[in-house]
């Protein structure tokens, strides 16, 4: 009997001593290894990442004139079914219809031949997509010469007619040639840059589609 027990105790006495000497297993749910998603511990290079800059690239003209140093658009158009007073009469129509009292015409005018007018269009940015911001007008001389089944337009001198406000109330025009050297504000004027060139190029898809003779009805198309 007093070996039984003596042997219970030494059993007893082997466990107690083996269960304080074990530390505890790990609960599968613990938050030791867990990596947050802002932790930058994780990062291999054991630094935080620099985000990569792109420098800004100005806007190009390429339709600029080599002698007057100017922003110029110039084409000729040929249509040979027209005559010069089909196109200097549409022309007037169209000048008359599209700018009203905005058209100031030049003394170099010669019936069926030339016109010579200044003209005033509204302009516009387009910070992104989804807005689109009236920044004042340009006005600009355009030139159309005519000829028997052609005709020559030109557009240059153009300049920004800035819109008033509380601390320049008469704001001066500037040409537009000046804001693509400007080396001061550059993202705000290559957007006016290019909201001219939107908007004359406009004009002139307008323009050619206005001095078309009508489509006369053939004979046989009855």
């Amino acid at each position: 009997m007093i070996k039984k027990i003596l042997f219970s105790a030494l059993v007893l006495g082997v466990f107690s001593a083996f269960s304080q000497t074990t530390s505890p297993a790990t609960p599968t749910d613990s938050l030791t290894n867990y990596t947050y998603a802002n932790d930058d511990s994780s990062t291999q290079s054991g630094g935080e990442a620099t985000p990569m800059v792109k420098p800004y690239v100005r806007l190009k003209m390429t339709n600029i004139d080599t002698i007057t140093n100017l922003i110029t658009y110039r084409e000729i158009v040929e249509q040979e079914e027209s005559q010069e007073d089909s196109i200097y009469i549409r022309c007037l129509k169209l000048l008359k219809r599209k700018f009203g009292v905005y058209g100031k015409m030049i003394p170099l005018n010669k019936k069926n031949e030339k016109i010579q007018v200044t003209l005033q269009l509204p302009v516009y940015t387009k910070p992104n997509s989804f807005s689109k911001v009236p920044v004042g007008n340009i006005d600009f001389t355009f030139t159309l010469d005519i000829k028997a089944g052609r005709y020559r337009y030109k557009i240059d001198n153009i300049r920004h007619l800035p819109p008033p406000n509380s601390l320049t109330p008469e704001p001066r025009p500037v040409n537009m040639e000046y804001y693509l050297e400007s080396k001061v504000g550059v993202k705000s004027t290559d957007l006016i840059v290019k909201g001219s060139d939107e908007e004359i190029k406009k004009f002139i898809v307008e323009l050619k589609k206005r001095l078309l003779d009508p489509r006369m009805a053939d004979d046989e198309d009855w």
